[in-house]
């Protein structure tokens, strides 16, 4: 028998300190059972095929494990009499090769007599066996960076094709990390609010169609933990809703979640450690992708040892690699079903500065209709205390570094924003055309109202006019021409001001602070 795991993103410099795979039983098996436990002597091993040997013939690492397991007497059960015993010196062996890269595949071959029958990921895709790896991690010297000081430890999936579906608690997760759930639904209800969690972000989709999401402030009409309606919407078609919750040392095995409504659910959840509890997310951006084979994930503002996050809604069935991971990012996991999927990438954050936009690899899906997420989450501590001067880029690309003000002259696009120097405010040209200042926590102070009508940027004129344009023709303007503004600043207040000098000539959110 042979399991492959795919994706693990681990380091070539990284020190395993525990291994093990956790299965759950699927059938009740007794008697004895000797199985001896191998990896595949390759840095990247190849799917298998439905040939004859195709996993005895593998080349097997010189180091194994003898697993004798007791009977598996309750259907259902995930505990430690299904779990192997320490793999450690196995994984340590593959991922010590010269030719080992974090992202790479991994399989395990199991020889010998007896049987235990487990869940397949076909039979159910949460209990599913799990390879789990503890291990130390070093700077390597590439980059001269300390390494992020949040990690991923560990992640589960599931789909249900209705309103109820269990997720299993990554088994990594101890007190003091930080759950993350991504949960998402199509054509039906989704929760804005879960009971023990805080919700962190949200893409609501009312059409394939529809030009931006719908988030959470954008609710007319609420009911309970539920929006019925949305400014624009019902947010039915398709939505992800972020959610998370700090590991506690009583955190329950398993989720299971009851929804309203009878369609499709899935979700993502994994333990992100070295998190600053009090303050997880730093930054969101939503975007609302369709008509493209790929999905082009909107820029966000990272911290340095931080974490990027990147999850993808899918209204269709795909494949794992139909939707590969961005340059440089690693994907976390995935889930599908009969006609949905869920990606969830990541990446560490080396500098401050706007992440860039991402863009999937491999064949994508055919004018894919995606609720697209981007995160950031905030390391607990700094390493050398120099983040507020360090504003490069994360990857090398064109995207500015974050910036409370525009010039005469200046034009914000689709997904540019302004944001204040306490990072307390945020002004986005959204992709629907409409201009909005909002709070850290998402709520719009003030909106042009310009949104569906076609918008395609934002200027800040030499004559001293704030224009928004549609092809050409003005949508909005503050009818500030000929007062000769020097600056358009958002401010740490919240307001959002046109200044000459120290003049405020005009304002909207909250009153210009007194200067």
């Amino acid at each position: 028998m042979g399991l492959r795991f795919t994706n693990i993103n681990i380091s070539k410099s990284a020190q395993i300190t525990r291994a093990f795979i956790q299965f759950t039983t699927d059938e009740v098996t007794t008697g004895n059972s000797y199985i001896e436990i191998y990896a595949e002597n390759s840095a990247n091993p190849s799917r298998f095929d439905s040939v004859r040997n195709n996993i005895s013939n593998r080349k097997k690492t010189d180091e194994s494990i003898l697993w004798t397991p007791s009977g598996w007497e309750s259907i259902g059960e995930s505990g430690t009499q299904q779990r192997t015993p320490d793999l450690s010196d196995i994984v340590q062996s593959i991922v010590n090769r010269n030719d080992w890269q974090p992202g790479n595949n991994m399989v395990f071959i199991f020889t010998g007599n007896g049987r235990r029958t487990a869940e397949s990921y076909d039979g159910s895709s949460s209990r599913a066996a799990r390879l789990v790896v503890e291990y130390l991690e070093e700077d390597d010297g590439n980059t001269g960076e300390p390494n992020s000081r949040v990690k991923t430890m560990g992640s589960s999936s599931g789909y249900s094709g209705n309103d109820k579906l269990t997720l299993s608690t990554p088994a990594q997760a101890k007190k003091g990390d930080l759950l993350m759930l991504f949960l998402s639904r199509t054509d039906d209800l989704l929760p804005i609010r879960l009971n023990g969690w805080n919700t962190s972000a949200a893409c609501f989709k009312t059409s394939n169609g529809q030009s931006s999401c719908h988030e959470i402030p954008d609710c007319v009409n609420r009911d309970g933990d539920y929006c019925l309606r949305f400014n624009g919407g019902n947010g039915r078609d398709l939505a992800t809703v972020v959610f998370t919750k700090s590991v506690s040392n009583s955190e329950p095995n398993n989720y299971s979640f009851n929804l309203r409504g009878s369609k499709p659910t899935w979700s993502i959840m994994t333990a992100l450690r070295g998190v600053d509890l009090n303050k997880p997310i730093i930054d969101v951006a939503t975007e609302s992708n369709d008509g493209s084979s790929d999905s082009l994930f909107p820029s966000v503002y990272g911290e340095k040892n931080g974490l990027l996050l990147l999850s993808m809604a899918f209204d269709d069935t795909a494949q794992r690699d139909d939707f590969g991971a961005p340059n440089g990012m690693s994907l976390v996991d995935w889930t599908r079903g009969s006609d949905e999927a869920g990606f969830l990438y990541s990446q560490s954050i080396s500098s401050n500065g706007e992440t860039g936009s991402r863009k999937t690899r491999g064949p994508g899906g055919p004018n894919a209709k995606d609720a697209l997420i981007s995160l950031t989450v905030r390391a607990s501590t700094s390493d050398d205390g120099d983040d507020d001067d360090d504003n490069g880029n994360n990857n090398g690309g064109d995207t500015p570094t974050r910036t409370n003000s525009l010039q005469p002259d200046q034009t914000m696009n689709f997904g540019d924003r302004l944001t204040s120097t306490n990072g307390n405010y945020r002004l986005y040209f959204q992709g629907d055309g409409n201009l909005v200042l909002r709070d850290t926590g998402g709520n719009a102070i003030w909106a042009s109202g310009t949104h569906n009508r076609g918008g395609d940027r934002f200027v800040f004129q030499d004559d001293g006019n704030l224009v928004i344009y549609a092809n050409g023709n003005p949508l909005w303007a503050s009818d500030t021409d000929n007062q000769n503004p020097d600056r358009l600043v958002l401010n740490d207040n919240g307001s959002l001001v046109l200044y000459r000098g120290t003049d405020a000539l005009w304002w909207v959110g909250n009153p210009p602070p007194i200067q």
